[in-house]
């Protein structure tokens, strides 16, 4: 029954690309990849076919936009380390095992990573018993699913967009037009890759996120910098294609000058492209995570505010026993 509706409308967002079609997009840009074949679904298809297509998970996009004054990175750490250490009898895994014993020589970014690495790899074993429907087989030494710990935490809805900004998709890094790459090598996943981020720009400062400070331009010197980068890029492109230099005077366009002119022209995309300012979270409201320790330690009792407890020696009786 027709649901007087414009269904192209009401279809769910897409939030990854179709591996298909972008094997064939990968293509024409020079990469070579191997195993496409053509998507059935056609239009019909619930992936994106283009890169205008896709749409940004709610997610990820509640996360950037959020204000984060409220988000206390100190605490987080302590919450992770006692959910880890919580399920250390319940680990099989000797790698994790021995993590776990020593978890507390961990910065927060490894931190937050091993948290990744071991609630993917116990969570992903709960749910395969859960599709199973006979329990007897052994998963990974389990042989039920109420054995494996899940590392749940309070605010997990920070912590996986917040790890996965800390390092570039390793897909995506891997993808090179100088040699043939299968297309289930290829990551689909683009800005809602849940591996890592596809652009550097919304990698985290790392240095900012821990102390507040760092040696990243500023918002208005990256602003300058960048302006100037394109404003000589296309100061190039107009001796290209007019022949006239940037105060007007006409310039030989010979074989060899149009050659070194492309090359400069080129160099100087490259250089625009590259030049990336990372996310700084303090710019959002943030607080450091060395001002957020400062915070806890003056809460801390020290040997001038700790109570002072007595000892009471046990009164004992001549001749009796203790």
């Amino acid at each position: 029954m027709a649901s007087g509706k414009n269904d192209d409308y009401y279809k769910e967002p897409k939030t990854i690309l179709c591996m298909s079609a972008y094997g064939e997009l990968l293509n024409a840009q020079g990469y070579q990849i191997i195993g496409c074949s053509k998507c059935k679904f056609g239009k019909d298809c619930s992936k994106a076919h283009k890169l205008d297509e896709l749409r940004e998970l709610d997610y990820y996009r509640k996360w950037y936009l959020r204000d984060k004054s409220s988000i206390d990175i100190y605490k987080m750490k302590s919450h992770i380390i006692d959910v880890i250490k919580s399920g250390l009898d319940l680990v099989k895994k000797i790698e994790y095992r021995q993590k776990i014993i020593a978890i507390e020589s961990l910065n927060f970014v490894q931190l937050l990573e091993f948290w990744y690495d071991i609630t993917c790899y116990h969570r992903k074993i709960i749910k395969e018993f859960n599709q199973k429907r006979h329990t007897s087989t052994f998963i990974e030494g389990y042989n039920d699913k109420r054995q494996v710990p899940g590392f749940y935490l309070e605010n997990e809805d920070d912590v996986w967009p917040l790890e996965r900004t800390f390092h570039m998709c390793e897909q995506y890094l891997s993808l090179s037009k100088d040699r043939v790459i299968h297309i289930r090598d290829v990551c689909c996943g683009n800005n809602n890759c849940k591996f890592g981020v596809h652009d550097k720009k919304y990698l985290v400062c790392i240095e900012n996120m821990m102390t507040g400070n760092c040696s990243c331009d500023s918002v208005k010197v990256f602003t300058e910098k960048k302006a100037k980068m394109k404003e000589d890029a296309l100061s190039i492109k107009k001796q290209l294609e007019t022949g006239l230099d940037e105060n007007g005077f006409k310039i030989s366009l010979s074989p060899e000058n149009k050659i070194a002119l492309t090359k400069q022209f080129n160099a100087k995309v490259v250089e625009f492209n590259n030049y990336v300012r990372l996310t700084h979270l303090t710019e959002n409201g943030l607080i450091p995570f060395s001002i957020r320790e400062i915070e806890y330690n003056k809460t801390m009792p020290t040997e001038d505010t700790a109570p002072v407890v007595k000892a009471v020696a046990k009164l004992v009786k001549p001749g009796s026993k203790k």
